[in-house]
């Protein structure tokens, strides 16, 4: 379909996680990832070579940790 997203995401290249649920839409991108139990979803928007959105963590006792992104590509 051309809309679907793979690949890893993590907080660097040592620490990557792969996407289980990818996809992007017009300029909306959403991704899940599994940590250790844990599902990582991501809401972003992509504006040209600029990506800000929220990742939000969810844990099986109901705890939620959330935080904000905000990413340009090197040049």
């Amino acid at each position: 379909s051309g809309t679907e997203v793979t690949g890893t995401v993590g907080p660097n290249e040592d620490k990557q996680l792969r996407i289980q649920k990818g996809k992007i839409e017009g300029n909306k991108i959403t991704l899940e990832a599994d940590n250790q139990g844990r599902t990582i979803k991501f809401a972003l928007v992509l504006s040209a070579d600029h990506i800000t959105g929220e990742a939000s963590m969810s844990e099986d006792d109901g705890g939620i940790g959330k935080a904000k992104l905000d990413v340009t590509r090197a040049k």
